[in-house]
């Protein structure tokens, strides 16, 4: 039925109404859709009724009951805007009409769904119109007739039969009456032919309005066939996002596997790079000491070198001198061999002269054995000073001997310390290119840092994807839900249109029912489904609540593993510089034990010179000669300085000349107390360097059992 057809038809009723009774009734046409739903208003309280049970409204007193529903109402008036309340009642609660007697005013309704019945009564306190709604019975039962037509066809024919009836009657009526009443039945006779017109009309609107009801019957059925197609789509949609949800699943506990083993490369890369850092600074501190021992070593050989200068300086020097004292050596022998041959050619020729002559050469043999005597003192002065420059070269060759041997002893270690000079270069070579491979490894371990990295963004974003899934599988699991109860709804009419194959006709009414009642109860989805939007929005404020948190806590976490790994470096720092101590501390303790067993042997062997010394004094008369004497001194000179050329740090043969037996022991006593004091400090730096090490070795398991295996949050509880 068309909604300007019914509403022309609606308006014509009222107008009648209106006429008839005066009520002040209008409808908001404004709302009508195809379901027939009406919106009716009271123009008098501009109340709305609304089509609900049970309801109270002024002059209109509904009670419902277990199973029976009883109307009433307090003035006559209103008793058509009563039906029509009640019709759009019984539309939409399925009620069909059993019997209607217009005499009590009484309306009888069932309903074909439930076990109900409803009833309505009007009590009419003013008699004058109860006439008036009697004898306008024909009326009542037309206005009836118009809703009951429009649910059935059969009925209207039934309606039809018993209108002609009527009308025959008052055709007979109008006969037996022709001569008292002609201008009565003229009237009547005219008002009747147009009741059959409008009954005529209405008749063809009825069948026009079956055909339409057809016609919306055959869209009924598309729409349920288009309704399964949608319901089967929509089974294979959620089928296929149940699959992409079990999916993503896998995949997210894929990449949470993933994750796990990124964590444990990354720790493992730490690790290592921990590991080859600590062995690069170990290495850098093998090349730095190693530096400092080419260095050192270098200062000796340059040491060495001036040394070697000197001694050959002074070698050459020495030779000189030999020279010159060779030279006058054979000097001296020449005058003497030339002064004995003018000896003997004297001699001779005092034996050659006369024995006259033998007072002058008495004379002069005096004068020549002075001469030759103070000759012979010449010459023992020459012997005793060719003695002295004889015994002077052969301290001399020893000297040179001794330099020889020092020459050769130090190029040999010259030799020695090149050797150690080119393995040390060689082993700084091998240090730098091992320390260019770790640099390799490191840069290769800082790729790979980078590559879990952003692995890790990656996952992230993978997780935010598998969160925006799941909010859509939830979405979709919402629909799922609504789907079902759609489609629990679409069975329940599913059985209701098998039951309107086998009554076409009485489902008609039903299916505009089951349409109302669908709609009633989408209404009723739709007003509660405002608080699951207000749960939902709930839910995603929390979730971007929680989410905030999230990144606090992660902002958090970040920095307490920030502070964690400064405390290690700094931890490690400490042990890489209490290790350097330890070393430097175990180097000067080396190098002090050698210097205290140089010392304690130069003392030894101070003292024995010493003794030997007092000794030799001893056992010596005090009237030695001066030659003895002077070959003590010039040994004991060439002890002290073989002593002074061994040892370099004891200064030189005069200081041990003028150094006594008392200065020597207060001496060795200073070196003892010294020696104690650095064998007690050594002790003490070695005692504590072990409780440093005990004390490192004991943070490094606390960290290792505690902070790295454990979660930020122990971590952060126990440091």
């Amino acid at each position: 039925m068309k909604a300007s057809h019914r509403d022309a038809l609606l308006r014509k009723h009222l107008k009648y109404l209106q006429k008839k009774y005066g009520t002040n009734l209008r409808f908001n046409f404004n709302n009508l859709k195809e379901n027939d739903r009406l919106i009716l208003l009271q123009p008098i309280k501009n109340l709305c009724i609304p089509m609900k049970d049970p309801f109270i409204l002024q002059q209109h007193r509904i009670l419902h009951h277990n199973n029976d529903l009883e109307i009433s109402s307090d003035c006559e008036n209103q008793f058509f805007f009563m039906i029509k309340t009640l019709y759009s009642m019984f539309k939409e609660r399925n009620y069909q009409l059993l019997s209607c007697s217009n005499a009590n005013q009484v309306l009888q309704y069932s309903s074909s769904s439930e076990d109900k019945k409803l009833r309505l009564t009007v009590d009419s306190r003013n008699k004058s119109h109860e006439n008036d709604i009697l004898s306008n019975s024909n009326v009542f039962n037309l206005y009836l007739c118009y809703f009951h037509l429009l649910k059935n066809y059969d009925f209207l024919e039934n309606i039809k039969e018993e209108l002609l009836k009527k009308l025959e009657e008052s055709e007979q009526i109008r006969r037996e009456s022709i001569y008292s009443n002609e201008m009565k039945f003229c009237k009547i006779c005219s008002v009747l032919k147009d009741e059959l017109q409008t009954l005529k009309e209405k008749y063809n609107n009825i069948s026009k309005n079956y055909t339409i009801s057809q016609m919306e019957k055959e869209r009924s059925v598309m729409n349920y066939a288009t309704g399964e197609k949608r319901l089967l789509e929509a089974q294979k949609s959620i089928k296929l996002v149940e699959k992409k949800h079990q999916e993503a699943l896998k995949e997210n506990a894929g990449l949470q596997k993933k994750l796990q083993r990124a964590e444990h490369d990354i720790s493992k890369l730490a690790t290592e790079m921990n590991s080859k850092c600590s062995e690069i600074m170990q290495l850098r501190n093998q090349i730095e000491r190693h530096r400092d021992s080419d260095n050192a070593k270098e200062m000796k050989l340059k040491w060495a070198q001036n040394r070697l200068k000197i001694i050959t300086d002074a070698q050459e020097e020495s030779q000189a001198k030999l020279n010159e004292c060779l030279a006058k050596n054979t000097e001296l022998k020449n005058q003497c061999e030339f002064l004995q041959s003018q000896v003997n050619d004297k001699i001779k020729m005092v034996n050659k002269t006369d024995e006259n002559k033998v007072t002058i050469l008495d004379q002069q043999l005096k004068e020549q054995q002075a001469r030759l005597i103070m000759e012979r003192h010449v010459i023992e002065d020459a012997e005793n000073t060719r003695i002295k420059l004889q015994k002077e070269y052969d301290i001399l060759l020893d000297r040179q001997r001794i330099a020889d041997k020092e020459n050769h002893l130090l190029i040999s270690q010259i030799h020695s310390l090149q050797r150690e000079f080119t393995e040390c270069k060689t082993e700084v070579n091998f240090l730098r290119a091992s320390l260019e491979r770790e640099k390799e490894k490191v840069q290769t371990l800082e790729s790979q840092l980078s590559q879990m990295e952003t692995l890790n963004k990656h996952l992230e974003t993978k997780e935010q994807r598998l969160c925006a899934l799941e909010v859509e599988l939830k979405r979709l699991q919402l629909e799922k839900a609504d789907f079902q109860a759609d489609i629990e709804a679409l069975r329940q009419r599913e059985i209701q249109m098998l039951d309107f194959t086998q009554k076409l006709t009485d489902k008609n009414v039903q299916l505009q029912c089951n349409f109302t009642n669908i709609q009633s109860k989408y209404h009723i989805l739709e007003n509660s489904q405002h608080p699951l939007e207000q749960r939902i929005k709930k839910c995603m404020e929390d979730i971007a609540s929680l989410e905030q948190n999230l990144s606090r806590e992660k902002i958090k976490r970040s920095e307490e593993c920030n502070v964690l790994a400064k405390y290690i470096a700094e931890l490690t720092l400490y042990n890489q510089t209490l290790l350097y101590q330890l070393e430097d501390l175990e180097g000067e303790k080396y190098i002090l034990r050698k210097r205290y067993e140089l010392a304690i042997r130069e003392m030894n062997r101070e003292v024995y010179l010493r003794r030997t010394k007092t000794e030799n004094n001893k056992s010596l008369p005090d009237a030695s000669s001066s030659e003895n004497c002077a070959n003590c001194e010039e040994s004991a000179l060439k002890e002290s300085h073989s002593q002074n050329s061994s040892l370099n740090e004891i200064g030189n043969a005069k200081m041990y000349d003028v150094l006594d037996k008392e200065n020597l022991y207060k001496q060795l006593i200073k070196l003892q107390k010294i020696n104690a004091k650095r064998a007690e400090r050594i002790d003490f730096l070695e005692e504590h360097s072990h409780a440093l090490l005990k004390e490192l070795q004991k943070k490094t398991k606390i960290i290792q059992n505690y902070g790295i295996p454990c979660d930020i949050n122990t971590n952060h509880g126990k440091f």
